[in-house]
Parts: structure tokens; C-alpha cells; sequence
């Protein structure tokens, strides 16, 4: 399963890992498993409420750098026939891909090269 991001709501700092909705409610909360006893049993998770509007999950695809890029982040791209641009990171139907802001769609198997330059909740994410 790949990890999701969010902002959380009391420091605005960007948190990491599984999503949690609770059922009826517009909370959302990314959280992690802090320590398993032997038995393989929870015994500490740790989550944070974040703002609903920054979740984004993982692609699964690390950029030209290494960073793992996350749906919402703004990257700058060179296709493979060398075309130049900057987009933004969205799930379709089935697949990740990067939108312009002219509205053009790329696959990401289009990209010669692609880097995290931000996302649009802010201008710097820090992982």
C-alpha cells in the first residue's frame, strides 16, 4: 500500500502515512504504528488530524532526485521528444499522470526526466 501526505491541522507541518477516515465524519487523520508486541499485536499508533484538502497519496514514482512524488505536487518535466514544462501531479481513473495548466495531460511514461519544484498547498515540500 503506498503511503499517504497531509498537513496537519495544529501545526501545519506534513505528516506521513496510512490514511484514516472515520465512518460519517469529514476528519481525516494520517497515522503510523509506533511499536507491535512479539505477538505481532498494536500497541502504540500514532496519528495526527490533517486538513482533508491536503491528502495526497503516494504515485509509487520517485523523481529525477530520489523524492517520492506524491499526487498535488508541482513538477517540472522533459518529455522524451523534449518538450519542457511544469504541471501538477492527479489520479485518473487508473494511473497517475501530470496536467498543465493549459489543461494538456501527460503519462507519466512520456517524461524523460521529472523533478518535485512543490505542490499546490505550498511552495516547498520537505520530506
Amino acid at each position: 500500500m503506498r503511503p499517504y501526505r497531509g498537513r496537519r491541522l495544529d501545526n501545519g507541518e506534513w505528516v506521513y502515512g496510512g490514511l484514516i477516515k472515520p465512518l460519517n465524519s469529514p476528519r481525516r487523520y494520517i497515522g503510523y504504528i509506533e511499536l507491535m508486541d512479539e505477538g505481532g499485536e498494536v500497541v502504540i499508533v500514532h496519528y495526527d488530524e490533517v486538513d482533508p484538502a491536503t491528502v495526497g497519496q503516494s504515485t509509487g514514482l520517485k523523481d529525477k532526485n530520489g523524492k517520492e512524488m506524491y499526487a498535488d505536487d508541482r513538477v517540472k518535466f522533459t518529455t522524451i521528444s523534449g518538450g519542457i514544462g511544469i504541471g501538477v501531479v492527479e489520479y485518473g481513473e487508473y494511473l497517475y499522470f501530470c496536467r498543465m495548466k493549459t489543461g494538456a495531460i501527460y503519462e507519466f511514461a512520456e517524461f524523460e526526466s521529472v523533478e518535485v519544484i512543490g505542490n499546490i498547498h505550498n511552495k516547498e515540500v520537505q520530506q
